[in-house]
């Protein structure tokens, strides 16, 4: 393949040693960067997808596992096997645990803490955008935040739909953003009108080079750092999915609310103050009102998915389908007309002053208001970019 994902090899290759570095020391050193709010957001993340399926996400796992007298299980984009491992030490039936990475040094690290905990993992060293899998090998595919760090989607998902026996099952806890991790621009609208009603002390960015930490006016639109593949096609790791994999269960969320909580502003909220708490409950209530209600696209899904009955030729169709135009073609077909994100930046500016005036009543509930206000978002087919038009309020 002279071309991955639309790379040339040169390309590709620097991408993926960059790509290695940055999970190197993330993982083998200070691990994934967090703060009390955005771990706060995980939680209700976790609630919600147990609220709507019966069980928290990983239990959906465990109990597939110790239903059975064997399972083989496969996870995807595994590095360190951390959730891998801890997940294992709940699994009462026997199973065989192969945890597949590009990473050398992160696979052994994982298969020295499986044998501290009496747990064999199977390690493969493979590049999962090329992998082969062997057919008809697994019981269960497990990717965890992986897919949106890939390029040959198609690719991937034909090798798990192989890989999978007749009843087996697709685990996937992912990223399904906007590429390169921006908000989509009707989510952005939506932002910037709640941002604007932040105290501003939880507005004040705290890893800006200026020294006296300034308060933002708008709510960046953060693009994900670095040079890897970081949410490089994640917009299409759901629409993918959905159009070859029969979906058991599937919970779309976190549209916005996680943008104001990254280590920029995250670490700004105190969870003992009680209206910090009352200000994260607001974001991630409206947050899911709106995605629940279809009115914006979701950051993240949890799915729970049968083995794909697609044949080879329809996933080289797709794969060919995304070649040919590339992934800045994907994005511009979703672009909206700016009009429409600017009559919807009006009706939001109009929403945000009644907001104004209601918000120190206790009876108060954000997220409903918004659904309630907000049904022009209904009508947007496409989303386009902010800087598609003017920043701010308007008249």
């Amino acid at each position: 393949m002279d071309r991955i994902g639309g790379l040339g090899e040169a390309e590709y290759a620097r991408r993926m040693r960059a790509e290695r570095r940055h999970f190197r020391e993330m993982y083998l050193g200070a691990g994934e960067p967090t703060n009390a709010a955005l771990d706060y957001m995980h939680r209700r993340w976790e609630a919600t997808i147990a609220e709507e399926t019966g069980k928290p996400p990983w239990q959906h796992v465990i109990d597939f596992v110790n239903g059975r007298e064997h399972t083989t299980v496969l996870s995807l984009g595994a590095g360190a096997c951390t959730h891998e491992l801890d997940v294992a030490g709940w699994f009462t039936s026997s199973f065989s645990l192969d945890c597949l990475d590009m990473n050398e040094e992160l696979l052994a690290s994982g298969r020295a803490e499986g044998e501290r905990r009496g747990i064999r993992v199977q390690t493969i060293r493979q590049d999962a955008n090329r992998m082969e899998l062997e057919a008809g090998r697994y019981d269960l595919v497990v990717a965890f935040s992986c897919l949106h760090h890939l390029v040959e989607l198609e690719e991937v998902y034909l090798q798990v739909a192989r890989a999978l026996r007749p009843e087996g099952r697709f685990f996937v806890l992912d990223v399904t953003a906007r590429n390169r991790m921006r908000l989509w621009p009707e989510a952005l609208v939506v932002a910037d009108a709640l941002w604007e009603l932040l105290p501003a002390r939880l507005r004040r960015e705290l890893t800006a080079p200026e020294g006296d930490k300034p308060v933002r006016e708008q709510i960046p639109d953060l693009v994900a750092a670095g040079e890897g593949f970081e949410c490089i096609r994640s917009e299409e790791v759901l629409p993918l999915l959905e159009r070859f994999y029969p979906l058991d269960h599937l919970v779309k969320g976190c549209a916005f609310a996680r943008q104001f909580l990254q280590a920029d502003f995250g670490p700004n909220y105190d969870l003992e103050v009680s209206q910090d708490r009352q200000i994260l409950e607001a974001l991630w209530e409206t947050d899911q009102r709106l995605v629940k209600a279809g009115l914006l696209r979701p950051g993240y899904f949890f799915a729970w998915a049968r083995r794909s009955e697609a044949s080879t030729e329809e996933f080289a169709r797709a794969a060919d389908e995304f070649h040919a135009r590339g992934p800045e073609a994907v994005e511009a077909e979703r672009m909206a007309p700016a009009a429409e994100l600017e009559s919807l930046r009006r009706e939001v500016e109009r929403l945000r002053w009644e907001v104004e005036g209601l918000r120190k009543s206790t009876s108060f509930r954000l997220g409903k208001l918004f659904v309630s206000r907000l049904a022009f978002l209904r009508r947007l087919k496409k989303p386009g970019a902010r800087g598609d038009i003017e920043s701010g309020p308007t008249g």
